[in-house]
């Protein structure tokens, strides 16, 4: 079943996606896109977005390009998916996690920063 709610319910997402699912889905009433402190852009940089979720969603939305525009009134991120439960020496599920987190790198270090990746970001 998925979860309707606001950029912050993406915290909720990121947590199952540590555990190897994740569905997000979000209404826009967002106002406005903005830093609330002086050192989100450099928090950013560091990849504090996603080791730092908690913060950087409240506080640095703009730096985390997790702002929606006003015209915006459901986004899906991905589908649900659900893993088998893990055994002992699971191979296959340590690589999915594995597939998981580079992903995530991947998207911090080059889709979010990369000048070819303007118009995936919405810049």
């Amino acid at each position: 079943e998925s979860c309707q709610g606001t950029v912050h319910s993406m915290l909720d997402s990121l947590e199952e996606a540590a555990k190897g699912f994740s569905y997000y889905e979000a209404t826009d009433d967002i106002g406005t896109c903005e830093n609330l402190h002086e050192m989100c852009d450099e928090w950013a940089e560091e990849g504090q977005c996603l080791n730092n979720a908690t913060l950087m969603l409240d506080e640095c939305q703009k730096s985390c390009r997790v702002c929606f525009s006003l015209g915006v009134h459901l986004i899906h991120f991905g589908n649900e998916q659900i893993m088998r439960e893990k055994d002992d020496g699971d191979d296959v599920f340590l690589s999915v996690l594995q597939v998981i987190t580079k992903t995530a790198q991947y998207m911090v270090e080059e889709v979010m920063v990369n000048e070819e990746y303007k118009g995936v970001r919405r810049d």
